[in-house]
């Protein structure tokens, strides 16, 4: 049997306007279309990252993946529904995409798989704690600079309770320093000590609440035989 002969342009010009069509008469044919379409536009991107056309055409493809999960989630076949939903995930991996695939991979009991995305999640939600804190210490730094003392103070303590990280502490602690204020500095650390405590206890309380669901759960199962 003879090779399918494949035709391939070379994108050189990056500032053209692009259009994929795709018609959906058969879904492994429209799969194939929309990957080979996904790697047309990444090519303009590499060449031109400010193509409008390209962006857009990842931005719909990702959306037509996204599509497809839903169809396929509709009949129950959850393994189809899992392959597009992955392919929605390479292009974009937001806190709610990432969600929906932890569900469908439960379903699958995929474990490695949950694991993993359990993790992506994790680190888009440090990276956005992160994002928070510097924004506060920032506002502080600025305020420091006007010789807004208090709304500094006010700034890093906001900082510290979106994360109480030692760093932001000592940033604080040095700028009681600075305006000459030890006494706040004995007030600020004695806060910072007790809220620290206080989310030390509040994760404990929900530890052990999660391990009595999962005790409940595991009880219901043994009941219903499973």
């Amino acid at each position: 049997m003879s090779t399918i002969k494949t035709i391939e342009g070379n994108y050189a010009n990056s500032t053209a306007s692009y259009g994929i069509a795709v018609a959906r008469f058969n879904n492994f044919i429209v799969e194939r279309l929309l990957d080979g379409a996904l790697e047309v536009y990444k090519r303009i991107l590499r060449k031109n990252r400010q193509n409008k056309e390209a962006r857009e055409g990842i931005k719909s493809i990702h959306a037509a993946y996204l599509i497809e999960s839903e169809n396929f989630l509709k009949k129950n076949d959850k393994i189809n529904a899992a392959v597009k939903i992955e392919k929605a995930l390479n292009i974009a991996a937001g806190k709610n995409l990432i969600q929906k695939a932890i569900s469908i991979n439960q379903l699958l009991k995929n474990e490695n798989r949950v694991v993993e995305l359990e993790e992506m999640l994790k680190d888009i939600k440090r990276k956005e704690i992160q994002s928070k804190v510097q924004e506060k210490i920032s506002q502080a730094e600025e305020a420091e600079t006007r010789s807004d003392y208090k709304g500094a103070i006010r700034y890093f303590q906001e900082a510290i309770k979106i994360e109480p990280q030692n760093s932001t502490l000592k940033k604080l602690i040095d700028l009681c320093a600075h305006i000459n204020r030890p006494d706040l500095t004995e007030k600020i650390t004695d806060w910072f000590n007790k809220y620290q405590h206080s989310l030390l206890e509040k994760g404990k309380e929900q530890a052990r609440e999660e391990l009595k669901q999962s005790k409940n759960n595991g009880d219901e199962s043994q009941k219903d035989g499973i």
